[in-house]
């Protein structure tokens, strides 16, 4: 399952199910995270494309709105021809 949400502004914060993360843009394209899930706290800084994977294995995944923007483009292009 994929589940996305947009950081906006100063910071922005989700909670789904068991998982709570909070986002705050850094100062180039990274992001700073930290959040809880269950009873283990996490922080982290992402960099465009990086990610990571929580104790249970869910995997939390950053992108640039461009990068988001072109792997759709990507993945809804032409279909390759048949032959």
């Amino acid at each position: 399952m994929v589940d996305e949400f947009l950081v906006t502004g100063p910071s922005s914060s989700t909670q789904r199910g068991g998982l709570t993360v909070k986002a705050k843009p850094g100062k180039d394209t990274s992001i700073r995270i930290k959040g809880r899930q269950g009873k283990e706290a996490f922080t982290a800084i992402l960099a465009d494309g990086e990610h990571l994977k929580l104790p249970d294995g869910t995997t939390l995944r950053y992108t640039t709105e461009r990068s988001r923007m072109l792997e759709m483009i990507n993945a809804t292009g032409p279909e390759a021809p048949q032959g």
